[in-house]
């Protein structure tokens, strides 16, 4: 990647509206997200961070308000955004009829001509998205006889295995115990030093602190943007919630405690 195209922000939404059936889900949101950075989304239910996400997919419709490393979304083909952007969506639907590693191997099809068969390349890629979230023990099983926390730890790999730019997760912590949610977020950690954008949307702020940046919405609107170590940014958290939540040092981290 070139000093230029580091200049070049990964994500800029300009004046964004999003209505779904007459609620107004976005309301004007602007926002800019950093390359090679790890932005968490956070706030109260019914914030609009899953619809953010989805409009920045290109899954709503209103694409003509998101450029996408320097580029018009409006203007991209389904094939270069779904090369560019690898989406984890809440709780996705999944066919049970599917192998693990068929499903994996479902995140590489941008990268394929119609009807061509997976490349060395290809099913190299699948085995190291496996290992990378420690699913490669399933890899034969069916999908169906995975738990919710197995399942979305491969929904992960299918996202790592499109070796996009730009990696939107929603919510990729549900149905995973605390050791595995440690290792999901060191992963983030650790393709955004390889250059990746990484933009998650977290219910638990604990773990959205160990991002390098926080995003706080509420009613649709974003509120606050700031470095995740920032005090003014615990703050604008605190506030968000009515100031029912403290956010307290502990050592380089911080825990969240009711107030």
């Amino acid at each position: 990647m070139s000093a230029l195209s580091d200049q070049i922000p990964a994500i800029v939404v300009r004046e964004l509206s999003v209505k779904l059936g007459e609620t107004e889900a976005l309301k004007q949101v602007s926002l800019t997200i950093p390359r090679g950075q790890w932005t968490a989304l956070i706030g109260p239910n019914g914030a609009g961070k899953s619809t953010l996400l989805r409009a920045i997919a290109g899954l709503t419709g209103q694409r003509s308000a998101i450029d996408l490393l320097g580029q018009p979304l409006v203007g991209m083909t389904g094939r270069l955004l779904a090369r560019q952007v690898a989406w984890l969506g809440q709780n996705e639907q999944i066919s049970s009829d599917i192998s693990v590693y068929d499903l994996v191997m479902l995140g590489r099809l941008p990268h394929h001509s119609w009807l061509s068969s997976p490349s060395a390349p290809d099913h190299q890629i699948v085995e190291q998205a496996l290992n990378s979230v420690r699913a490669d023990q399933w890899r034969d099983r069916m999908i169906s006889e995975l738990s919710g926390g197995e399942q979305q730890r491969v929904l992960l790999a299918r996202a790592l295995a499109v070796e996009a730019e730009i990696l939107l997760l929603d919510e990729p912590l549900n149905h995973l115990d605390p050791p595995q949610q440690a290792d999901c977020l060191k992963l983030i950690k650790n393709l955004t030093k390889h250059g990746c954008t990484v933009l998650t949307a977290l219910h638990e702020i604990s773990m959205a602190l160990y991002a390098h940046q926080i995003v706080i919405m509420d009613q649709g609107r974003v509120l606050f943007q700031g470095a995740a170590h920032d005090s003014q940014t615990h703050r604008a958290i605190e506030n968000v919630f009515d100031d029912k939540i403290k956010i307290y040092p502990l050592m380089d981290r911080w825990v969240i405690l009711p107030s």
